[in-house]
């Protein structure tokens, strides 16, 4: 009789461990797949931001900054002038960076400390990207160079000729030379500002998105075991 109380009580303690622990288990699991969930989530704001930016960055380089105005073949200095000047008056984008200010206190825990990195890094540079356009236009505003070229643009496209030929006629000057001279001044002055967006640029083309694609969620053991049996009609076959 005794033997089968303690049995009993045992059976009884056994249970409870047992129930306690496989609750710890459930509640340890349930936690693991929030915070899976919560990483993915923010990993896909971040990415899904960045990528916007850089497609932004990709059609304003190549189709505004790069775009020279008129057909035909130009002097190195004017094709370096022009693109300075595209880059300072074309309609820049809006770069998007809600989503990074929003999710910083969880980025530390979504993302890798190299990819923390080069998520800061990608909106740092697009924030630099921005101040160099204001800092190249403080350097064109007062140079000679923004008449000249304003004047060029007054002319019908189809009347318009090489910016520097522009110069030469408006002013009867026999030669280019003075006219390349205050381009190449004005491209020497800006020489390091246009190098730093130039690396921006490169280093945001190569580099693309730093954040990975989400992988494909693989189906949980129920689902696989499920695809595994045999169905009630297969079995009532002979």
């Amino acid at each position: 009789m005794n033997a089968d109380i303690v049995a009993s009580l045992l059976s009884g303690v056994g249970g409870i461990i047992l129930g306690f622990f496989l609750s710890l288990v459930a509640t340890w699991w349930q936690e693991g797949r929030k915070k899976r969930e919560q990483k993915e989530s923010v990993c896909t704001l971040l990415r899904l931001e960045i990528s916007q930016n850089l497609a932004r960055l990709e059609d304003f380089w190549q189709n505004r900054v790069l775009q020279l105005p008129d057909d035909g073949s130009y002097e190195p200095e004017e094709i370096e002038f022009l693109r300075r000047v595209n880059f300072i008056h074309e309609l820049a984008p809006e770069w998007l960076h809600v989503m990074w200010e929003s999710q910083a206190s969880n980025a530390p825990m979504a993302l890798t400390k190299v990819q923390l990195q080069q998520v800061f890094d990608h909106h740092t540079n697009l924030a630099r990207f921005t101040k160099l356009r204001a800092l190249l236009a403080e350097v064109l505003q007062p140079s000679f160079a923004l008449a000249r070229y304003k004047a060029h643009l007054n002319v019908p496209p189809d009347k318009r000729q090489k910016l520097v030929r522009d110069w030469q006629i408006e002013l009867g000057q026999p030669t280019n030379i003075i006219h390349l001279g205050v381009l190449e001044d004005f491209n020497k002055s800006t020489l390091a500002l246009w190098g730093e967006c130039e690396t921006i640029y490169v280093e945001q083309h190569t580099r693309g998105n730093p954040l990975p694609a989400p992988a494909i969620a693989k189906p949980n053991l129920l689902t696989r075991l499920k695809g595994r049996l045999p169905s009630k009609r297969q079995q009532k076959q002979p």
